[in-house]
């Protein structure tokens, strides 16, 4: 007998117990033959106590319905499940359990027999499927997708609540009208999509473009997978829908925004960048890559492995860049020199910004670089324009001076000017000719303003007077006089234009000779230093200082 099985007499004396029940309870026959007073119960409950095969003799409907699961009797027989907590030496089990009355020739009851049959696994399981189901069940509520279930022939069988509100139906019963073929924008899609599916028993996330009850398309992601029944017959499908629309939109808007900013990428005048902390690309535009002698902005992020080593002249430039971004978060208008892929050098102005996560690690630097070597070329060119003009207009033996049309005050003089009219440069700067009093006629030098602005740039040979700081008065020649409007200066080309345009006016003019040599080699000289030395410009120009 497969199953553990005791039997008591009418007094409850044991008198059998099988070897299943000897493994069940841990408890061998010899030791509980002939037991009573519910003995049989301890190996099981730890209690003396009725149990099933009791319950058989004397029914006990209060104690059947609180100590077991599932009772119903058919006649003389009482079944029922239980949980028996000390079954198999106190791991315990999930019991059914069936007890009959025994009765002898004339119909009275001897005693009665039980067997226990562990369906421990079956309980566990159904357990499983009842968890199962109602996850199941409350996905099926609860999903913001649509769930469905339809038939083998296109009929809905079950959906949810998002299936009415995702194709556009008022009500359940509504929907469950509507042919399934009839929400496809293209019948023959779904002829496709049912084949892949039988073929490969499921699909996930397959594209498909369905219709809502307006006419609207929705874009779709459709999961399913093969509904089977018992005798493993296919009986429809069983999946999810999700909408993608709005997804797809906001890919789409995505899609030209990338395009659109490509295109400023690639087309921009200026470099575009981003690089890791460590010193590689991680991406170039074409104007980089360009500026930097590269044919393409790939060849550029593939040949330079290290930017501070291979594009920095001085690498320590590249420390310092970071360093100003890391304190301020960027880098701005910092003037570099770096390297083309042939080895020329050429300045450049960056202007980065640190980009960090949300730990506030650096994940990458992006910026802009600008090439600005004809700017510093300018300025270079400027810079020793105006180192010359000083040098003339300080050590200049005439007295000349700088100063506003419209006040008159002085910015600049030179030490003639000073040494002729008494004066010190700190007594001048700031202050206007009128209060100095140097004019003794003040409209000599509204006249030579006045020719000035409406004859030439300059004034040659108009005597004045004027007077010391003792009140000496003194004739004085007027050679030159230029007006600049300071503001324009600012202006870079502008202001070397001007430059150049005062200093060969006072080299022109000067009543002493100038000259400038390169490698013993005469460069220029003004009519003076032909007067002086009674060579005329072509026999000194280019030749030796020997001449």
């Amino acid at each position: 007998m497969p199953d553990a099985t005791l039997a008591i007499d009418r007094e409850g004396k044991v008198v059998a117990w099988n070897r299943s029940m000897e493994r069940m309870s841990k408890v061998s026959k010899a030791d509980m033959i002939g037991r009573k007073n519910y003995e049989y119960a301890l190996p099981f409950y730890g209690e003396r106590r009725p149990i099933l095969i009791d319950l058989a003799i004397l029914p006990d409907n209060v104690f059947e319905y609180s100590h077991y699961e599932n009772v119903y009797r058919q006649g003389d027989t009482l079944f029922a499940e239980a949980y028996v907590p000390q079954a198999y030496g106190g791991k315990g089990a999930f019991m059914w359990g069936t007890a009959s009355r025994l009765r002898d020739a004339s119909g009275n009851i001897i005693g009665a027999i039980e067997s226990f049959r562990d369906i421990t696994n079956h309980r566990r399981m159904e357990e499983k499927i009842r968890e199962s189901e109602e996850k199941y069940r409350t996905f099926f509520k609860t999903s913001r997708d649509c769930v469905f279930i339809t038939s083998s022939d296109g009929r809905w069988v079950d959906m949810n609540d998002a299936a009415i509100e995702l194709f556009g139906y008022s009500s359940r019963d509504e929907l469950m009208q509507v042919k399934i073929p009839d929400l496809y924008v293209k019948a023959e899609e779904r002829t496709k999509l049912v084949n892949t599916i039988m073929d490969g028993g499921f699909v996930r996330d397959y594209p498909i473009d369905m219709r809502r009850k307006n006419g609207e398309i929705i874009n779709t992601f459709l999961t399913s997978t093969v509904r089977y029944d018992a005798a493993g017959n296919a009986t429809g499908l069983m999946g999810t829908i999700k909408d993608m629309t709005d997804r797809k939109r906001v890919e789409e808007s995505l899609k030209k925004s990338e395009a659109k900013y490509r295109n400023i990428f690639e087309n921009a005048m200026e470099g575009i960048y981003q690089t890791t902390r460590e010193g590689r690309f991680i991406t170039a535009n074409t104007a980089f890559a360009h500026m930097a002698g590269y044919n393409s902005s790939e060849e550029l992020i593939e040949s330079v492995k290290n930017i501070a080593t291979q594009l920095y002249v001085h690498p320590e430039d590249r420390q310092r860049v970071l360093e100003i971004g890391a304190k301020k978060g960027f880098a701005k208008s910092v003037e570099v020199e770096f390297y083309k892929k042939n080895g020329s050098i050429f300045w450049v102005e960056i202007n980065a910004r640190i980009v960090r996560n949300e730990q506030g690690d650096i994940l990458y630097i992006e910026g802009f670089i600008q090439d600005i070597t004809i700017r510093k070329q300018v300025q270079e060119i400027l810079s020793k324009s105006e180192r010359k003009f000083a040098s003339l207009f300080k050590l200049n033996p005439d007295s000349m001076t700088i100063s506003e049309i419209a006040t008159g005050k002085y910015i600049d003089v030179n030490e003639a000017f000073t040494n002729w009219t008494g004066y010190s440069r700190e007594e001048v700067i700031g202050v206007s000719d009128k209060n100095l009093r140097l004019w003794v006629n003040s409209g000599d030098r509204k006249k030579i303003i006045g020719t000035l602005s409406t004859v030439a740039e300059e004034v040659n040979g108009i005597e004045v007077l004027m007077r010391h700081k003792n009140g000496h008065i003194r004739n004085v020649l007027y050679l030159l006089m230029s007006g600049h409007d300071i503001t324009d200066r600012k202006r870079i080309e502008e202001k070397l234009r001007k430059s150049e345009l005062t200093f060969r006016s006072l080299f022109e003019a000067s009543p002493i000779g100038i000259f400038t040599v390169i490698d013993r080699i005469f460069t220029q000289v003004n009519p003076a230093m032909c007067k002086a030395t009674g060579y005329s410009l072509e026999d000194l120009i280019g030749h030796s200082v020997r001449i």
